[in-house]
């Protein structure tokens, strides 16, 4: 059966969710509101670490470091999204609308991957960060195992890279720092993510109803 198609959610609409929002964050992706779900515990670890590792290096410099709870805004892909962990060189741009801050001018963008959320993150969120004019550095780092998808933004073209393995280091050029990839995986336990089962699945929008109900409240699925 056809439905017709609703109308998208606005940018005004979205920013109004999100300031009456108090538990739940929700992402807004070309007029399509998603509902984030709660991270696991090894996801939380992971993010965590890679954040201490930045803040520590970053400490007193012209770059800063933040968690998940920083929005960031791509304006060339008409996108606001909660990266695992951004950061910022030179003065933080940010926009305040209903009561919520957004980051504007991302320098490095880090996402760590799960299995519910892995092709958005991927295809959706990867193809948005590329498009942000400020963005120099994107990464992409797995659960199961010790390992760093990194792209650098090389004059006009991006380069991939991987680095693998607790005695690698990860380079990240755009803040002229290096981890090492034991830092950034202390504590994770790779046996337990591995056995997750890999629950691929398409994120479903919110209907446009629920957007604008000011009573919504959304059921929380772990990823």
């Amino acid at each position: 059966m056809t439905h017709p198609q609703e109308r998208h959610v606005t940018v005004d609409e979205y920013l109004q969710l999100e300031g009456r929002s108090v538990h739940q964050r929700h992402e807004y992706v070309r007029g399509r509101v998603y509902a984030m779900s709660p991270a696991r515990l090894a996801h939380q670890v992971l993010a965590g670490n890679l954040f201490s590792a930045l803040h520590v290096r970053l400490r007193g410099g012209r770059c800063r470091a933040f968690m998940d709870g920083g929005r960031v805004r791509l304006e060339e892909a008409d996108m606001y999204v909660y990266p695992d962990v951004t950061a910022v060189c030179g003065r933080v741009e940010t926009e305040d609308r209903y009561g919520t801050e957004t980051i504007l001018n991302p320098t490095l963008v880090a996402e760590v991957l799960s299995p519910s959320t892995e092709r958005f993150d991927r295809r959706d969120k990867s193809d948005g960060y590329r498009q942000r004019a400020t963005l120099r550095e994107h990464l992409l780092l797995a659960q199961d195992r010790p390992r760093v998808e990194r792209f650098l933004l090389d004059g006009d073209r991006w380069v991939p890279s991987v680095i693998e393995g607790l005695d690698a280091v990860l380079t990240l050029s755009s803040l002229g720092i290096e981890i090492p990839m034991a830092e950034v995986y202390e504590n994770v336990d790779f046996a337990a993510a591995a056995r997750r089962p890999r629950r691929v699945r398409e994120r479903e929008p919110l209907p446009l109803a629920l957007v604008l109900d000011p009573s919504y409240a959304t059921a929380f699925t772990v990823r």
